[in-house]
């Protein structure tokens, strides 16, 4: 049995379809199948499933789908059923080898392997065989479905960058001429994606069409001036001055510009050569600069761990790095201060922003979250298990900015240990709390910091005020929900699969990270309430921050894939929803924020 969502989504055997059924009951196959192997819970399939108003029957008719989708399925499967219930929820029993997603990924490292390795024809085959296996749009029964939208998206973005890796492969290969039309056609259909923009210039200047290959990159340099306000990459640029020069590290492979029968150790040299022009530019042209001008503006700034990383937000690169307490979490700020929250030594330390200079750090009981109103610092307080038993936890103190006075509310269970479950959050008026243990979230006084109103019932991943209203993610029920900011009543509920967590109002939109099986950035219209776009992002996204024109969100892993996939920073153009630029920042970061024209990044120690 196989089941394929690389276009239609369908279950066959011996190339002959089963029969699964249509509507919900073939959608609920289909959201087992994107997380095959784990427990879905069956609230989660209920919402996905009707996502505005679930019948009083949901949980019965899941079962009835269930009950059909397994008799549809036991012929071929006869050993054992398809569907396991378990801890409360529905596991869908089949291997990686039986999903076509998960043998196009593992045939795309296999290509990318072999490319490494230097032997670019078996490269080429390999991730030809890899995108044969599509079949048209991804999920296309499913195409305006809420859960489907964050792995359409990534599918999406994996099957270009197979394709763009297929075509270096082939390149490499010596069949530049055969490209040509490939190429503009993909140029044509992604205009902004670079990476086909360096390929056809490539090829085109293989083809002895060196005029042509510049015309392009003129053409590249006039499009993204006038969508995006940018200018090409180092990369595409260095490649233009390389075919201006002729530089012979462009030419044609030597394996068949001279002789087929060439040995591969002559392969790999050549492969590594071209690949690596550009770095080794990159390189010498960084060297230079900090040779001859050595200054903390300009010289590469080494990121630390337990510090904040300051990125220019027009040019995206690190100008700078502050020290501070130990394990950096969240960030805030307003009036030109940057205030960071030390997890690991239970303090604050305020930065001034035109400075980049740290204060004294204040104590604070384990801070887990911030916000900054016109005259206080809030703080959200996790438990210190250093005692025993734990002690604080659930609170939210208030902190004023000019005397330090403090005043601490209690939102979580009494003398229950609260580990990172409480949040805050101001829309410059307001000062909204949430508690995810005691599903509560809370109106405060800006003067006192008293509960002036509770709305009970909803188990946050974060909270946001903006636009009017109160933002709750509801991580275990996969929606967002909308609070009157006045009333605390209930809006709207808006479906955002993949366990929604930390979220930001700004610069046009509601911005939700979902931490999931894939990390994204979900972006709700705060007019209809409804989704309109899913942008994935590197795993795994931590915070979300707006300003300067553009969107920010922090990724990086806790376990040693870290070595692998370092912290980053991504930027997100509002105006395309789309990823403008990715800043490595080497360590896990955490909390971010947007003051003085600069975003400020906590850097933990991992």
């Amino acid at each position: 049995m196989e089941i394929r969502y690389l276009g239609p989504f369908d279950v066959v055997d011996a190339d002959e379809s089963i029969a699964v059924g249509g509507g919900r009951q073939r959608a609920l196959l289909a959201i087992l199948a994107l997380s095959a192997g784990e427990v879905v819970p069956v609230g989660r399939l209920i919402d996905e499933l009707w996502p505005d108003h679930p019948p009083d029957s949901a949980q019965n008719t899941v079962q009835a789908y269930v009950s059909r989708l397994r008799k549809a399925m036991r012929p071929v499967r006869r050993d054992r059923e398809s569907i396991l219930f378990e801890h409360g929820g529905y596991r869908l029993d089949v291997s990686r080898d039986e999903i076509d997603a998960h043998r196009f990924r593992g045939l795309v490292e296999e290509g990318e392997r072999l490319a490494r390795a230097g032997n670019a024809a078996p490269a080429a085959s390999t991730l030809r065989d890899a995108l044969a296996l599509w079949h048209g749009p991804p999920l296309a029964d499913f195409a305006y479905e809420p859960f489907a939208q964050a792995e359409i998206a990534r599918l999406n973005e994996l099957r270009l960058a197979a394709l763009q890796a297929r075509i270096d492969a082939d390149l490499e290969c010596g069949r530049h001429a055969a490209l040509v039309p490939e190429l503009e056609a993909l140029v044509n259909e992604h205009p902004h994606r670079e990476g086909f923009r360096r390929e056809l210039m490539l090829a085109l200047y293989r083809s002895g069409r060196q005029g042509e290959a510049l015309d392009v990159y003129t053409d590249t340099r006039a499009r993204l001036d006038a969508d995006l306000g940018i200018e090409p990459t180092l990369e595409l640029r260095e490649l233009q001055h390389a075919i201006l020069s002729q530089d012979p590290v462009l030419g044609a492979p030597l394996a068949l510009a001279k002789d087929r029968r060439v040995d591969s150790g002559v392969r790999g040299r050549r492969w590594t050569l071209v690949v690596g022009f550009t770095a080794a530019v990159v390189l010498a042209l960084v060297a230079t600069a900090i040779v001859l001008r050595p200054s903390r503006s300009s010289a590469a700034v080494h990121v630390v761990r337990n510090s904040v990383a300051v990125v220019d937000s027009t040019t995206n690169k690190i100008v700078d790095d502050v020290v501070v307490g130990d394990y950096p979490g969240p960030v805030a700020a307003r009036g030109g201060s940057i205030w960071v929250g030390n997890i690991g030594d239970s303090t604050v330390t305020e930065i001034h922003g035109d400075t980049r200079k740290p204060e004294f750090p204040a104590s604070a009981q384990r801070p887990v979250d911030l916000a900054v109103s016109e005259d206080a610092l809030w703080i959200a307080n996790s438990s210190d298990f250093a005692t025993q038993p734990p002690t604080g936890g659930g609170t939210v103190t208030r902190r004023a900015l000019d005397t330090g006075a403090m005043r601490t509310t209690t939102l979580g269970p009494p003398r229950a240990p609260d580990e990172m479950s409480t949040f805050v959050a101001t829309d410059g008026r307001t000062i909204w709390a949430a508690n995810t243990n005691s599903r509560t979230i809370a109106k405060l006084d800006p003067v006192t910091g008293r509960v002036l109103m509770r709305v009970q019932g909803l188990a946050s991943g974060g909270i946001a005020a903006g636009d009017g209203a109160v933002w709750v993610p509801e991580p275990t029920k996969d929606i967002v929900v909308r609070l009157n900011i006045h009333t605390g009543s209930v809006d709207a509920r808006i479906p955002v699969s993949g366990s929604p967590s930390r979220v930001a109002v700004g610069e046009g939109g509601v911005w939700v990270i979902t931490t999931g099986s894939h990390s994204a950035v979900w972006r709700i219209d705060p007019k209809s309430n409804e989704t309109v776009s899913v942008i994935p992002v590197p795993l795994k996204a931590r915070r979300i921050a707006t300003g300067e024109g553009y969107v920010w969100v922090t990724s990086g892993r806790d376990d040693p894939e870290t070595i692998r996939r370092p912290g980053v920073l991504s930027k997100i153009d509002p105006r395309t929803n789309g990823i403008l630029a990715t800043v490595p920042l080497g360590f896990r970061p955490d909390g971010v924020a947007v003051s003085n024209s600069f975003v400020w990044v906590a850097v933990a120690p991992v």
